[in-house]
């Protein structure tokens, strides 16, 4: 056959073309719904370590060796997954509370406070955020 005599295919008709690509990004956009930027499992690995941190700074000769980082978890949970922006508040409330206590609790509200809530959040944020 020469090439006059072979039909050319129809054009793609734009509606069928642009329904291919909405399709393509409501998809993409519903893969990135979720995205966090705290990772979950990561998470629960830190509340593990707090735990063991807990257990060897009940061993320092004082209790000034603490920092407290709920406030940042606040603010930066803006541009995350809700959830970052709730484990902020209860972050900030075990600080209060490590304030409003002696010294010699603060081995207490590490383990409780960074170890609980990094395991527990974290455990969330990798089962429902695949973070």
């Amino acid at each position: 056959m020469t090439p006059a005599a072979c039909p050319d295919p129809p054009p793609a008709s734009l509606g069928g073309h642009a329904a291919d690509n909405l399709s393509f990004i409501r998809q993409a956009m519903e893969r990135s719904a979720t995205f966090t930027a705290v990772p979950g499992v990561g998470g629960g690995v830190m509340g593990v370590i707090a735990l063991v941190a807990a257990l060897v700074g009940s061993w320092q000769p004082t209790g000034d060796r603490w920092l407290l980082y709920g406030a940042g978890l606040l603010t930066g949970g803006i541009f995350s997954v809700p959830v970052v922006r709730l484990i902020g508040a209860p972050f900030m409330g075990f600080g209060v509370l490590a304030i409003l206590t002696p010294p010699d609790w603060g081995n207490i509200w590490l383990a409780l406070g960074f170890g609980g809530l990094q395991i527990g959040f974290g455990g969330y944020i990798a089962r429902n955020h695949g973070g």
